[in-house]
């Protein structure tokens, strides 16, 4: 099969990591002979950095590797206009269940036989489907399959639809150069726009509680969701010497950052497996973390460093352990380097071939792929063989669900939090 070339945003080819060749030197494909016809949804603009736009590109770099016909739209054509071609697109990957919500009802009705995958975004998972329950329920009533980003995320989905779940890992690439952290600072990084979700200046509070003595930095990069918030990023810089908001930068200027910090925070109070954590992980850098399931779905739930979300204390906790704890970091690196294989583009585009094998199976392109309860898979499989665990981390079971913290965000249950032996741990 011919190379395939992949323009998913700006009319520039991106790199193509994700291509795996034969030993003649010819691409393979995974689901037989001819290639489908793929359209991929997301509602982020063309040119947005946010984390929507992101998986959309990556995921359409790693379905042209394969082999296929990718095209990455903000919404369905034939939610407004006819198709570009007269076939239309034999799958479309759609990112977010509620906000694409309109494409997937619209794509479902002209072709009931042709495969759709639905990706369960954070806020899908722990608010829209309570909020917005119909929407939300209709675009996974509708899927062949759902695709989730961490390995907890069939706990907070319906028993109706964890058949449908598969999980795929965001994959990342390791720095091109070692990591020098500052010795001038102690410099900890966060890296996510500024919104209520992201509970964005939780480090920034922490780091006000920091003695005297301490060297440590706040280097938040991110973009400000409103007005509102780049006010209160500005007010936190000039009441708040330890803390830096640099604003929305492009991708290399966080691995710089990576490169330079001695660790990050990962503060939301929702989160439906941040592409950030993955790559922090591959770059070696350590990261404290909130608890909620998001997190520890990716981190694992053992993960030596991780608060009860939005407990500023605690938090302050583990970064004076951080700086002045011989160990304590190197301890926290050690755990993520464990798990680093998980987050490989060569499992993520293993686990994209077997995705596609299972809605063309049997079936041919044109088959809509059916779901039986004699599907081999456990509930919420990844879409992959997966790595074996480590013997010592706790069982799901143990997560409990605190409402009251989230109240304004998600007026139903998901958020995990673990407690207990945990919060005492981090003070």
């Amino acid at each position: 099969m011919g190379r395939s070339a992949v323009r998913p945003a700006g009319g520039r080819e991106r790199p193509d990591i994700f291509r795996r060749r034969n030993t003649d030197g010819h691409d393979t494909a995974p689901c037989g002979d001819a290639a489908l016809n793929i359209s991929v949804i997301t509602p982020a603009a063309k040119r947005s950095l946010s984390g929507n736009r992101a998986t959309a590109v990556r995921w359409a770099c790693i379905l042209g590797a394969l082999g296929h016909s990718v095209k990455v739209r903000e919404a369905w054509p034939g939610t407004g206009r006819p198709d570009a071609g007269a076939r239309g697109p034999d799958l479309l990957v759609a990112i977010h269940a509620w906000r694409s919500a309109t494409s997937v009802a619209a794509f479902r009705a002209r072709y009931p036989a042709r495969s759709l995958v639905v990706l369960m975004s954070g806020t899908d998972v722990y608010r829209f489907q309570h909020s917005h329950r119909e929407e939300t329920a209709a675009s996974m009533e509708a899927a062949d399959r759902l695709v989730g980003l961490h390995d907890l995320v069939g706990d907070d989905l319906p028993p109706r639809f964890r058949g449908k779940l598969r999980i795929i890992h965001q994959s990342a690439l390791p720095l091109c150069t070692p990591r020098t952290p500052s010795r001038r600072t102690f410099d900890i990084c966060v890296v996510g726009h500024l919104r209520e979700e992201k509970d964005p200046f939780r480090a920034a509070r922490a780091a006000r509680l920091a003695p005297a003595a301490s060297k440590l930095r706040i280097i938040h990069l991110g973009k400000a969701h409103d007005a509102a918030h780049a006010r209160e990023a500005r007010a936190e810089m000039a009441g708040n010497p330890r803390y830096v908001w640099r604003g929305e930068v492009p991708r290399w200027q966080v691995r710089r950052t990576f490169a330079r910090c001695h660790a990050m925070v990962m503060s939301s109070i929702m989160e439906g497996g941040a592409n950030v954590v993955s790559e922090a992980l591959v770059a070696g850098v350590p990261v404290i973390a909130s608890d909620i399931s998001g997190n520890l779905g990716l981190l694992g739930p053992d993960h030596p460093a991780c608060y009860p979300a939005g407990d500023t204390e605690a938090l302050a906790a583990l970064l004076c352990r951080a700086e002045t704890e011989p160990g304590f970091l190197d301890a926290v690196r050690a755990h993520g380097d464990a798990r680093r294989d998980r987050f490989s583009p060569e499992r993520e585009r293993a686990a994209w071939a077997a995705l596609l094998g299972e809605l063309v199976q049997g079936g041919g392109h044109g088959a809509r792929s059916s779901v039986l309860p004699s599907d081999p898979r456990p509930h919420y499989a990844p879409a992959s063989p997966p790595l074996p665990e480590p013997s010592n981390e706790r069982s799901r079971s143990n997560h409990r669900v605190d409402r009251r913290r989230t109240a304004r965000i998600s007026p139903g249950p998901g958020l995990h939090r673990r407690r207990g032996a945990r919060a005492a741990r981090s003070r």
